[in-house]
């Protein structure tokens, strides 16, 4: 209930009510997407309940705002949708993919499908030879997970392999 309440009529759920703009971050959105998916219901591909509804407005507008390149802005005005930050960060380009993943397993939507699959090449893209994406363990971590959502096992194990070989703290066991 809560989330929903957050929800704009852009489709965006505001990510802080304390803010003076309301803002919209990408991981913040991808969050409230799995909610919405898990609460959601579809017959054939079409809404059937106030969540899944939700989860339709709010993807509709971050699949209209997907670059040419496949990622997303990572923030927008909750309001207006204006775009506010495009940093690329990888870390929440891979929570939508994630979230995204779960959305297109219950609604069967073949649009979105389309968009997550183009993210989740962006980032595919992204993978160096050693396995790693960014010198965040998070973020590659957060990457492994959306191309395991997404089927692509070889880039996962190439990102598996990395984190196990040259990030693994064998002291501490993380």
């Amino acid at each position: 209930s809560y989330i929903s309440s957050q929800q704009r009529a852009t489709g965006l759920i505001a990510s802080w009510k304390e803010e003076p703009n309301p803002m919209a971050w990408l991981y913040d959105e991808a969050l409230a997407l799995i909610v919405l998916s898990r609460e959601g219901i579809w017959l054939n591909g079409i809404p059937k309940n106030d969540e899944a509804l939700r989860a339709k407005a709010l993807v509709d507008f971050t699949t209209s705002k997907q670059k040419p390149d496949g990622h997303w802005p990572r923030a927008w005005n909750a309001d207006n949708g204006t775009e506010l930050v495009d940093d690329l960060w990888v870390g929440d380009q891979a929570w939508w993919v994630i979230a995204v993943a779960q959305y297109v397993a219950k609604s069967h939507d073949l649009i979105t499908d389309a968009s997550m699959q183009r993210g989740a090449n962006w980032l595919a893209l992204r993978i160096g030879a050693n396995g790693a994406i960014v010198p965040s363990t998070e973020a590659n971590v957060d990457t492994w997970w959306a191309m395991i959502s997404t089927k692509r096992f070889i880039e996962a194990s190439k990102i598996k392999t990395y984190l196990l070989n040259k990030v693994w703290d064998a002291d501490l066991n993380y």
